[in-house]
């Protein structure tokens, strides 16, 4: 299962998503990357945290910084339905 999860997300690495962050000059680290990549496959946060063998903090301090890079703090947008409406 893991090895699917890592080889579909290496193709997002080259994915119209992560070329319009790209193109609008949003810098993601590859961590962040990772996680908006699952996040938007709807993934919760603590089955981000084993999939990435980290911490269930770690992947809200994630969400939260690209909360804050897409510019969606302090509003209800909800993070995967503003990744979904970006990458189509």
């Amino acid at each position: 299962m893991l090895v699917d999860i890592i080889e579909s997300h290496l193709k997002d690495i080259i994915s119209p998503l992560l070329q319009r962050f790209a193109n609008a000059k949003i810098l993601l680290t590859p961590q962040e990357m990772q996680v908006a990549s699952l996040v938007k496959d709807g993934k919760t946060s603590k089955e981000i945290a084993d999939v990435l063998n980290v911490s269930e903090t770690t992947v809200n301090f994630h969400r939260k910084n690209l909360r804050v890079k897409f510019g969606l703090r302090n509003k209800r947008t909800n993070l995967r339905s503003y990744l979904m409406s970006i990458s189509q």
